[in-house]
């Protein structure tokens, strides 16, 4: 009898709309502490312990991620590095996933200092 991967887990994929909005929340929390944890490690530079030359393409080849994926794990992971309230809401769940990354999108050096003043109430009118 071939046994088929829906079969294996049909009581993870048959789950009622709000228990799988409930594992999206999850998921989204989980993806925020990856992407920090992604964003510690290039500062640690521990990808190149075996000659990769950035954590970029660590990710690409050890993760077999797209190039956009890994850079946009990064970019998220660095902006939550430097943004604690933004990073206090991803993890909480108080903020998706999406709107971390739309976020992310202006977490650019030359907005640091805006960004840092006026998180607080950016969270507040994103949630």
């Amino acid at each position: 009898m071939v046994v088929n991967v829906l079969d294996d887990h049909a009581e993870q994929i048959l789950q009622s709309i709000d228990e799988f909005a409930c594992a999206v929340a999850e998921h989204e929390r989980q993806a925020a502490l990856l992407e920090l944890t992604a964003a510690h490690l290039e500062g640690t530079g521990a990808f190149g312990l075996d000659g990769t030359v950035s954590m970029n393409a660590w990710l690409r080849n050890h993760l077999r991620m797209t190039p956009q994926r890994a850079a946009s794990m990064l970019r998220n992971g660095r902006f939550l590095n430097k943004s604690t309230v933004f990073a206090e809401a991803a993890v909480s769940g108080e903020l998706s996933a999406s709107q971390i990354e739309v976020a992310a999108r202006i977490g650019k050096t030359k907005y640091t200092a805006i960004l840092r003043d006026t998180q607080d109430g950016l969270v507040e009118t994103l949630k």
